[in-house]
């Protein structure tokens, strides 16, 4: 997660929309677009929890997310 991808591919799923970003990653490399596969399934991503999330107690890996997919 060190270097900036022009384009991000965001997938949920390890059936068919995994494949379907596989072939995105693949032609964006064709066109030498810097890409990466982001595979939400890979996440330990918590359930939001309004009681115990707030803007200062933001679980690691969704500030990892914010990080790749928002570029902040």
């Amino acid at each position: 997660m060190t270097e900036s991808k022009d384009l991000i591919i965001i997938t949920a799923s390890c059936g068919k929309n995994l494949e379907l970003s596989e072939k995105f990653l693949e032609k964006s490399n064709e066109l030498k677009i810097s890409s990466e596969i982001l595979d939400l399934t890979t996440l330990d991503i918590p359930l939001f929890n309004p009681r115990i999330h707030n803007k200062d107690n933001i679980p690691v890996v969704i500030e990892e997310f914010k990080k790749k997919a928002f570029r902040n």
